[in-house]
């Protein structure tokens, strides 16, 4: 699908390159990532020159936990998935997450899940009423994947073209 073509270009899976060779360049796509990113050869540059990498952080989980970046080395592949306290969409998807990672992990995949939640250290400080919210929301979706807080490298390396959606 168009939606899955950008997404493996703004994550880095696949190089513009590559997408030529295979013929997914389009104007579906563009159109797509033009309306989406507001900006595709910036996008794309960024992509090409960095990859999807959120730096080498040093932060903690929601329960207060250590986690580094070395997390997804623990992995052959990791889905990290950004979210707020506050945005229905992102709380209603995480059960479906988990059971993906379940039914991947089971099945032999080495595959992990990482959970960032965006509104609970934003400023600098830590919005205890946000963790609370974001600790209950985790419990009542049944999520047992990690969820970290970003640290000042991960909102350094922010993910490109999260900062439309989520505001940043």
């Amino acid at each position: 699908s168009v939606e899955e073509r950008a997404q493996a270009l703004l994550t880095g899976e696949i190089s513009i390159d590559e997408m030529e060779e295979k013929g997914w360049i389009d104007e579906d796509l563009i159109n797509y990532l033009d309306n989406n990113t507001g900006n595709i050869q910036g996008a794309a540059d960024k992509v090409e020159k960095e990859g999807a990498y959120l730096g080498d952080f040093d932060t903690v989980d929601l329960q207060g936990n250590q986690v580094k970046s070395d997390i997804f080395s623990q992995y052959d592949l990791t889905l990290v998935n950004l979210w707020t306290t506050n945005c229905g969409y992102c709380i209603e998807e995480m059960p479906y997450l988990e059971e993906i990672k379940n039914e991947l992990t089971e099945s032999g995949k080495s595959f992990n899940i990482v959970g960032i939640c965006l509104d609970i250290n934003s400023s600098g400080s830590i919005n205890e009423d946000k963790l609370e919210k974001a600790l209950q929301i985790i419990e009542s979706t049944g999520t047992t994947y990690t969820n970290i807080m970003p640290d000042d490298v991960i909102w350094e390396n922010k993910p490109i073209n999260v900062q439309k959606v989520f505001n940043w």
